[in-house]
């Protein structure tokens, strides 16, 4: 998808359980992790059920815990992992991307 597709399709609620963002401009994959991050939660949600993770800084088993977790007094979990090519064992991912809860936004950013 281009990143005018996306954005129009967030601004609709219409979300995907699995964003995997990549590309040579930067800019854009940002742009849309902030929207992301902005635009999907309620202000009162984004403490428990917001959860920003940087690959160099984060372990694979806990993003995928997370990621796991149901939302609390929300509908969506926002899991976001920055810099994803940082992250050891991000095969480990693979299982959980084959199997993504439908309560979890879960955005890969490379």
């Amino acid at each position: 998808m281009k990143f005018e597709e996306i954005i129009s399709s967030l601004k609709k609620k219409d979300f995907k359980p699995v964003y995997f963002l990549t590309g040579e401009e930067s800019y854009y994959i940002d742009k849309i992790s902030d929207f992301i991050s902005k635009n999907t939660l309620e202000q009162s949600e984004k403490d428990f059920n917001q959860h920003i993770f940087y690959g160099k800084d984060s372990d694979v088993n806990n993003i995928i815990s997370t990621a796991k977790q149901f939302p609390l007094m929300g509908n969506y979990t926002v899991v976001i992992i920055k810099e994803a090519q940082e992250l050891k064992n991000i095969e480990l991912l693979e299982d959980y991307i084959n199997q993504p809860l439908d309560s979890t936004i879960l955005v890969i950013c490379f």
